[in-house]
């Protein structure tokens, strides 16, 4: 009998699940203050390879100071949060997903995923994914 891998997991870097439902489950606590426990489907992506301790991340930054302690996006910061991921090599292929924006927020946000520029997944595409960082609180 197969057991589904579940992960509780506090993010350390940019990273990206992509949505599968035979993925594994990873919860995370989000939206900084909120505290909001979330959970999906799918397989982890690290977005970023350099030293946390040594190396800040200039997405996460701009990301947790635009989306700190938000549960939800509206349209206007979605389209500030695109132009943040498309000055980057490592997040230009992602978008905000525009249908879950009231699942959105600091730490967590539901993207499109495209194949090309600087996408490290290789096949057809596209797909649904969450952006992910580490909460502020």
């Amino acid at each position: 009998m197969n057991h589904p891998v579940e992960i509780d997991i506090t993010f350390c870097r940019l990273g990206l699940i992509i949505l599968d439902k035979h993925g594994a489950l990873y919860r995370s606590q989000v939206f900084g203050h909120c505290c909001a426990q979330v959970a999906v489907r799918g397989f982890f992506v690290p977005l970023d390879e350099t030293f946390p301790e040594f190396v800040p991340e200039p997405i996460e930054g701009a990301l947790g100071t635009l989306l700190a302690n938000l549960p939800y996006l509206s349209e206007s910061q979605a389209d500030e949060v695109d132009a943040v991921l498309a000055r980057s090599r490592e997040t230009e292929f992602l978008r905000v997903d525009r249908a879950m924006l009231t699942e959105s927020g600091e730490a967590w946000v539901y993207v499109d995923v495209t194949s090309g520029g600087g996408c490290p997944l290789a096949g057809s595409g596209p797909w649904k994914g969450v952006l992910v960082w580490p909460n502020s609180d």
